[in-house]
């Protein structure tokens, strides 16, 4: 591991309190990390994986270079089947959005922490580290069994095993549990840290040329359309698309009882 990540490791490390889950299901997928962005605001993920400190390990997933290339406008508003998506707002599709598996075989263990170490490149280019602390009502969520009826009639079991981070100009990341044909909201989490350097040690100034890269994109896909991005239209942005034919959109508080919420 590099040593500005287990840097970056220990200044965020916590103290995890309260019961243990129980051990996975068998018939549990293992877990995954997506990472979905507006199509005016790509961002760039330098590495992310989750770490268990209970069972002393961290697992990397595998890179997610082609987050530019599958959030574009029209690829959105083909597979969510919505012509009045505008770019500013999360597209939430597996087909736009990509999805991360663990590197080796995988665990179905599910992380006490993930961590994302990515760049937004609105403006100047700035580093972000999102962080989520998995709680245990969350843990226990995952693990549920549950069912769903595809679109063939055929009633199939499912999890959500999968950890969606929408992530935003500002640095912040808005976390979805997907599975089951649905798309569960959890929370809304800051930047855990703003640093000066990448995951792999490089500065901004190696993110700066904006003739290149994700960041060229970016300015391309805003001059086509004629659309300005800056400042931020706040109102768009936190405006969420899903193709409502597919699948469905909830909150996590929608499973609780009403006397835990």
């Amino acid at each position: 591991m590099q040593p500005i990540c287990r840097s970056l490791i220990k200044m965020l490390s916590v103290v995890i309190i309260g019961g243990c889950a129980s051990s996975p299901p068998k018939d549990m997928p293992v877990w995954e990390i997506t990472i979905a962005t507006p199509s005016f605001y790509s961002v760039g993920v330098i590495e992310a994986y989750g770490v268990n400190e209970k069972e002393d390990w961290t697992v990397l997933v595998h890179s997610f270079m082609q987050i530019s290339w599958r959030n574009g406008i029209d690829r959105a508003k083909e597979w969510l089947s919505n012509n009045s998506y505008d770019g500013f707002g999360i597209p939430l599709n597996p087909l736009v959005n990509i999805t991360s598996r663990q590197i080796g075989s995988g665990t179905k263990v599910l992380p006490e922490s993930i961590y994302i170490f990515w760049i937004s490149y609105i403006h100047q280019p700035k580093f972000y580290v999102t962080k989520y602390d998995v709680p245990e009502k969350v843990r226990q969520f995952i693990q549920t069994r549950r069912t769903y009826i595809r679109r063939d009639g055929v009633k199939r079991p499912c999890y959500k095993t999968d950890f969606v981070f929408g992530l935003l100009p500002n640095g912040h990341a808005k976390v979805w549990l997907e599975g089951c044909a649905t798309y569960t909201y959890v929370t809304e989490l800051p930047p855990a840290l703003e640093p000066e350097r990448d995951y792999n040690g490089f500065t901004l100034d190696h993110y700066r040329n904006p003739k290149s890269g994700t960041k060229r994109t970016v300015i391309d896909r805003a001059k086509k359309a004629g659309v300005t991005i800056d400042p931020i239209p706040w109102d768009k942005v936190n405006q969420v698309y899903w193709n409502k034919k597919r699948y469905k959109v909830d909150s996590i508080e929608d499973y609780q009882p009403k006397a835990e919420q």
